[in-house]
């Protein structure tokens, strides 16, 4: 994860995905499979190591 902001949250869970939602700024996500996204303020980004992040409006 590259990050280009500076307020953010972080949530993940052990058997589940990860979830980034983004206040100010914006984070660039660097997944395992699929193409970087930029999540930018006002979004969110769902994410796990075997899917392609999935990017939406908070």
């Amino acid at each position: 994860m590259g990050i280009k902001g500076t307020e953010f949250v972080v949530e993940t869970t052990p058997d589940g995905p990860t979830t980034l939602s983004v206040l100010d700024g914006s984070v660039e996500v660097r997944p395992a499979v699929g193409e970087p996204v930029l999540a930018a303020a006002g979004t969110k980004v769902t994410f796990d190591p075997a899917r392609v992040p999935v990017g939406q409006d908070l």
